[in-house]
């Protein structure tokens, strides 16, 4: 009963993590993208000067992405056993991602429209705060997540049940989200727009298709 509740929870948290991810992009293309670098500077700072509900609801959701993704991978660890050490050192790095990740996340929330609504006296405040805490959500985070699911995929490589098309996504998702993370490097705003979708349809691919793998595994146990 405990392992069939178990793989249960793993395809739940999968499914959560699909919807929050796709709710975050929907909101990232209509509330949040006045407020980023891929508008003129003076549009966006007075646009987050007036604190607008869909830029904090949008980055209220990439939290609660950060945590669905911690969740599915802390279920998946726990159901791969004491022998997996790939996967718990995927889920430490995740974890650190998670904790840089809500911080900039909170940035983006309080602090930048704090700055916006002081401008032009914070212009330059304001840009090097955006330009930081890309670098923190972009590099770091997503770079350890990219990171993270390498090892995960590593990991499940020879897991019964798994296809060589499952274990290619979670590669794949790894090499899309390190080239998202460069990013935070070239400060491009249109190199993070056109990376996350692919990083965020294939990562909702690969913990739907893990989880509905690892199933059939649990219940013949």
């Amino acid at each position: 009963m405990l392992r069939a509740s178990t793989s249960r929870s793993l395809i739940g948290l999968a499914w959560l993590n699909v919807f929050v991810h796709v709710t975050a992009l929907v909101l990232a293309a209509i509330g949040m993208r006045p407020g980023t670098p891929l508008v003129p500077l003076s549009e966006r700072l007075s646009y987050l000067a007036g604190r607008p509900a869909g830029w904090t609801l949008g980055w209220v959701i990439w939290m609660g992405c950060a945590m669905a993704l911690v969740a599915f991978l802390a279920a998946l660890t726990h159901r791969l056993g004491e022998d997996a050490r790939l996967a718990q050192l995927g889920l430490m790095i995740a974890v650190a991602g998670a904790a840089f990740d809500l911080m900039c996340d909170s940035v983006y929330i309080v602090v930048l429209p704090m700055l916006a609504s002081r401008w032009p006296e914070s212009e330059v405040v304001f840009l090097t705060v955006e330009r930081v805490t890309g670098i923190g959500s972009l590099v770091i985070a997503n770079g350890a997540y990219s990171i993270s699911v390498f090892l995960f995929a590593r990991a499940l490589h020879d897991r019964p049940g798994l296809t060589r098309f499952t274990t290619g996504v979670g590669y794949a998702v790894a090499g899309f989200g390190l080239l998202l993370a460069t990013a935070g490097f070239t400060g491009i705003a249109w190199h993070a727009e056109w990376a996350t979708p692919p990083v965020i349809g294939l990562f909702c691919l690969w913990v739907v298709f893990v989880a509905h793998s690892i199933e059939p595994a649990r219940n013949a146990s």
